[in-house]
């Protein structure tokens, strides 16, 4: 058993160790961003000038409910640092090239999305971002699924008649 921990170890080291060697190359950067029920999950896409592509998941991160723009930020810019590990040219590289970030179209990931282009103020997370993609279908569906969230007053009913 402790044979298989080891070897999953090795995997995951020269995994990790491939993708920085391809993210030190990379010319440009998309994140989806999505939180579902208090996790926050990162997804990337980069792309070399050679239009090599590589797709990979940044982390997972437990965020608080209702969390702000800034705290999305915040956890935008823990993953992205942890990612990269201890190297920190490659952690402001990442910064550098992210161009497009995806969000739902909740407004703390909306706003949070324009932030990461000035905040934090001595090291943005994106500071050449380009393009802010609101994923307007992922907010419908998410409306069409429990519409008692979409007003108060509905909610308060659905709390005391159904749940």
């Amino acid at each position: 058993m402790k044979e298989t921990g080891m070897l999953q170890d090795c995997i995951y080291k020269a995994l990790r160790e491939s993708d920085h060697r391809f993210l030190r190359k990379a010319t440009t950067m998309y994140i989806k961003r999505e939180e579902v029920k208090g996790m926050v999950i990162i997804r990337a896409q980069a792309a070399t000038a050679d239009l090599e592509v590589r797709s990979f998941i940044l982390g997972l991160h437990k965020c608080t409910v209702g969390s702000d723009a800034i705290d999305i930020t915040e956890v935008t810019a823990e993953l992205l640092d942890a990612y990269a590990g201890e190297d920190a040219q490659l952690k402001q590289h990442m910064r550098n090239i992210i161009e497009a970030v995806c969000v739902d179209a909740a407004g703390a990931e909306t706003k949070s999305a324009r932030l990461m282009q000035t905040f934090p103020p001595n090291r943005p997370v994106a500071p050449n971002l380009k393009a802010v993609i609101r994923d307007r279908a992922h907010a419908s569906r998410w409306l069409m699924t429990r519409p008692w969230h979409a007003k108060e007053k509905i909610s308060a009913i659905y709390r005391e008649v159904i749940s």
